[in-house]
């Protein structure tokens, strides 16, 4: 793996909904570098967003993840049954920070999707909310069976102890935030 020097600034990588309470929002912004994955830009269609993007309120850099961040992104939330609560535009998300980190760098994810904070808090990753919207605890994803009552993986697409595809979704408390992190 390739080592990357240490950098002292911050990284904040924006998902969609924050660019667009960021951009409309009289709050002074954080100090930090802000970075977009690719596919966050291509969600952004009104066109009053996209003149405030071009004229600069925000300085910022499209990265796109690279390969194997998306695949691990995509791996851990299928262990942890969080697949179903992520679009590609959120594992992209995720992906940058966990790129970002792995470059050296100091990254905060604004968001106010709990899908993508779940699976941050989870990975060790930073995150924000603009308008102070935070999870408070850790989720993990199941599925009981409605016939057996077997609780099991999420990515499986029967019950593996009767075969019935009769389930309901369940989350479980992994653990609890600390308040200054989350």
């Amino acid at each position: 793996m390739r080592e990357y020097p240490k950098d002292s600034r911050k990284y904040c990588v924006l998902d969609t909904s924050s660019i667009l309470r960021i951009l409309r929002s009289s709050k002074p912004l954080q100090e930090c570098i802000f970075i977009i994955p690719s596919i966050v830009l291509k969600e952004i269609k009104d066109v009053e967003t996209k003149f405030l993007l071009e004229t600069g309120k925000i300085a910022f850099s499209v990265i796109e993840p690279a390969k194997k961040s998306i695949e691990d992104v995509v791996r851990i939330a299928n262990q942890l049954g969080l697949s179903n609560d992520l679009s590609r535009t959120d594992i992209s998300v995720i992906a940058t920070a966990l790129d970002l980190i792995r470059r050296g760098h100091e990254v905060i994810v604004f968001t106010e999707d709990y899908g993508i904070q779940n699976l941050c808090a989870y990975l060790g990753i930073e995150f924000e909310s603009v308008i102070d919207r935070k999870i408070k605890v850790v989720l993990r994803a199941y599925k009981k069976c409605k016939i057996c009552g077997e609780v099991f993986n999420p990515v499986l697409l029967e019950c593996p102890s009767c075969g019935s595809k009769d389930f309901i979704i369940i989350r479980k408390r992994v653990s609890r935030l600390n308040t200054k992190q989350s």
